[in-house]
């Protein structure tokens, strides 16, 4: 009887392991998909090719231009909690914190009028037909940009 117990539990765990395995390597490569994200689009909104190009080059620049802030905001952030391993007076971490607080804010600003403008910039590619495909464009990335949930694509993912 435990010898049967043993070897059941045994082929258990080797079906999760394996199923494991192949999860981890059927997954798709998020490098990739960035790629694909910015063609995706380019089809969603009906580009040309001169569209395409020109907002290739928008989606690098914006890419470049968040990462940079992204990395400001990541060592702001680091200096901000940081300062509770500090041994200075309470009244001078005050000031310190507040500043460095002040400036995550402004650097979240930067980033928020980045995409804004960048997405302005990818409205003003498009003609009045494609117009009406880029507010619905719009309906998808906005919950993305505030972090809410995308109750679309929740459903989406349950009905396949």
């Amino acid at each position: 009887m435990n010898n049967k117990i043993y070897k059941i539990g045994f082929l258990v765990l080797l079906v999760i392991n394996i199923a494991m395995l192949v999860l981890f390597v059927l997954k798709p490569d998020r490098s990739r998909s960035k790629e694909g994200m910015k063609e995706k689009i380019a089809m969603q909104l009906d580009f040309t090719d001169d569209q395409k190009s020109s907002f290739g080059e928008m989606v690098d620049k914006h890419r470049n231009a968040i990462r940079t802030l992204n990395d400001q905001e990541r060592k702001l952030t680091d200096q901000y909690f940081s300062q509770l391993q500090s041994s200075s007076s309470a009244t001078e971490n005050m000031a310190k914190q507040e500043e460095t607080f002040q400036k995550i804010m402004d650097v979240k600003s930067k980033k928020l009028s980045t995409t804004y403008l960048h997405l302005d910039d990818v409205k003003s590619l498009c003609n009045d037909e494609q117009l009406e495909k880029f507010d619905a464009f719009l309906k998808q990335v906005i919950p993305r940009l505030t972090g809410a949930p995308d109750r679309d694509s929740r459903m989406e993912r349950r009905i396949r």
